[in-house]
């Protein structure tokens, strides 16, 4: 598969690998065979295999008949998302979604969430009482009210906090340029926090 002529070359992040990261297919810095296998399996390494037969035991004894409040932990294979994963055949399946339905009845919706109550679930949680079904909205207001969502400042790439958006905002008489050189940011990154635009949830 020939590389894109704008991108240079890069190294595959998996190590010994020296195919392209820039081809057309490849993604998250692996070459496009290994983004397949992340895609598939969760791992870059990952391969086709069947869950052990211990997995549906655990689902049977342990998850299914778990009382506790506290979380309870998915003990074998997880994604690089740190959700559990339970492999098959085809596509690997993710443990809190089989778990929520054996638990609480099939989805409404294939488009609906298993919602994490606890907001564990990349710590791989598969409480049953800490599932339900849930919209993706729903999903994501609850993750707001207990403040775990990646809004604002908890994102891993902002360069703001609240406090500088509030100042950006309440500063009309700042020319957007000189916002932008004050806060390391571009001039439309400016505009569309004061037109709303990015950082709608700040008052």
């Amino acid at each position: 598969m020939p590389r894109r002529k704008d991108a240079p070359y890069a190294k595959c992040s998996v190590k010994n690998c020296a195919r392209d990261a820039n081809k057309p297919g490849a993604a998250r810095g692996f070459c496009p065979a290994h983004y397949r296998r992340w895609n598939l399996y969760g791992d870059p390494l990952g391969t086709k295999q069947k869950s052990p037969p211990q997995t549906e035991q655990w689902i049977c004894d342990v998850a299914l008949t778990y009382l506790g409040d506290d979380c309870l932990i998915w003990p074998f294979q997880r994604n690089v998302h740190g959700y559990g994963v339970i492999a098959s055949e085809r596509r690997p399946h993710i443990a809190s979604r089989v778990i929520c339905e054996r638990a609480h009845g099939a989805p409404p919706d294939k488009a609906v969430h298993a919602a994490h109550s606890c907001n564990n679930g990349r710590l791989g949680c598969v409480n049953p009482r800490h599932l339900a079904w849930k919209t993706a909205a729903e999903n994501e207001r609850d993750k707001v009210a207990v403040g775990r969502d990646n809004a604002g400042s908890r994102h891993g790439m902002s360069k703001l906090t609240e406090d500088d958006v509030r100042t950006i905002r309440n500063r009309k008489d700042v020319s957007a340029e000189e916002m932008a050189f004050r806060f390391n940011v571009s001039k439309w990154a400016i505009f569309d926090i004061r037109s709303g635009r990015r950082w709608g949830h700040i008052a």
